[in-house]
């Protein structure tokens, strides 16, 4: 069967509780009495099991017992203590801590005082230590800021460097400390800082002087480069210059060259009747005869020739590597109104009209071809134009 401990936790529980409060007039016996209670309760739940007594019972049942005696001894004397007059312990321990506290108020009232502690930064150790005491300090300790131990045999070769309070408001009963250093040292330090000074100076000044080197000969490099560059610049303008000089020379002569060539052609087909074998008359009829027209312009050139006599007009290209050109039946029409031309391609025809530009001014033609585009011809030499025809391999339409 489970043993259960709740009787017993409760009993040792108020066991302490009664230990604790055995001076507080009674209420030690009260505690102990339920602790001796709940032990015996939790003993004997137990023994009708048949299972021993629990351990914190056991405890609880001590510790009741305990207290309860103590709390009853110190309630009797309190008692006891009350009727005769005399004192309890517990008045016993507040007269006792009120006279130190009175002791202490009273010595504090006739022997400390508040006082603002001036700097005493860099004055000797002896005067400083003399201000304090002036001031009423009697607790100084004098210490080397160095070393941090206290100096007992100070002198006037010690400056004041540090101080624990300084511009504060301190009871003259406080511990005041200087922390000082010898004049000697304080010499050496400011010797070795002046070398310091003297030195980082003289090292700034070279690397002053090595900065002041370095960006002079930087400025020089740029400098020769700048002028290396622009002499390299002014050759290259120079170069370019020249050379499109020479092709704008070669250009204008190409040019010339080119002008003369179709000048000269021009007055060669001016000075001829070459478009055409018909007379001056009958040419303008537009009707007979063969004509013979180019489109100029363009990096190749197209022909058209009308001839009336065989019925066909003969189209094709020269300059662009095509070795073909076509025949077409002349359908209906003359060059003064519309000459019509059909070309057949299988189920697929479509026609194209030729005619002057102006009426009886056969030197300019027009094609007009099956979505209305026009495209002007001018009268070229027939018996070249001739030539161009029968180099190709013709087709008919």
């Amino acid at each position: 069967m489970k043993q259960t401990k709740l009787y017993g936790i409760l009993s040792i529980l108020f066991g302490i509780i009664s230990l604790f409060l055995c001076c507080c007039y009674g209420s030690g016996i009260v505690f102990g009495i339920v602790a001796i209670v709940f032990a015996i309760v939790d003993i004997k739940k137990n023994k009708n099991q048949n299972l021993p007594p629990s351990a914190p019972a056991v405890m609880g049942l001590i510790f009741g017992i305990i207290g309860t005696v103590l709390g009853t001894v110190m309630t009797v004397w309190i008692v006891v203590a009350t009727i005769t007059g005399n004192d309890t312990p517990m008045d016993t321990v507040l007269k006792e801590n009120s006279s130190d506290i009175s002791s202490e108020m009273i010595s504090d009232e006739n022997e400390s005082k508040l006082v603002k502690i001036p700097n005493l930064e860099n004055k000797e150790c002896v005067e400083a230590v003399k201000s304090l005491q002036d001031l009423g300090f009697e607790n100084i300790k004098v210490m080397d800021i160095s070393t941090n131990e206290e100096i007992k045999d100070y002198d006037e070769s010690y400056v004041v460097q540090k101080q624990n309070y300084i511009d504060e408001e301190v009871m003259t009963d406080e511990e005041v400390v200087l922390y000082v250093k010898s004049k000697k040292e304080i010499e050496a330090e400011e010797t070795k800082a002046e070398e310091q000074r003297k030195a980082k100076e003289q090292e700034e000044k070279e690397k002053a002087e090595k900065e002041a080197k370095e960006k002079e000969e930087k400025e020089k490099a740029e400098k020769e480069k700048a002028e290396k560059e622009k002499a390299e610049k002014e050759k290259a303008e120079k170069e370019k210059a020249e050379k499109e000089k020479a092709e704008k020379e070669k250009a204008e002569k190409e040019k010339a060259e080119k002008e003369k060539a179709e000048k000269e052609k021009a007055e060669k087909e001016k000075n001829s009747v070459p478009y055409s074998t018909n007379d001056k008359d009958s040419v303008k009829d537009g009707n007979k005869g063969i004509y013979a027209y180019k489109n100029r312009g363009g990096s190749y050139d197209v022909y058209y020739i009308i001839d009336f006599d065989n019925n066909y007009v003969y189209s094709f290209c020269d300059g662009n590597g095509d070795t073909t050109g076509d025949r077409v039946k002349i359908d209906s029409g003359d060059l003064n109104s519309v000459l019509v031309i059909t070309y057949h391609d299988g189920n697929d025809k479509w026609s194209y009209g030729l005619h002057f530009k102006y009426k009886k001014q056969p030197d300019h033609l027009v094609v007009q071809d099956n979505d209305g585009f026009e495209t002007d011809f001018y009268t070229t030499n027939l018996e070249d134009a001739l030539k161009v025809k029968d180099s190709k391999k013709l087709h008919d339409y």
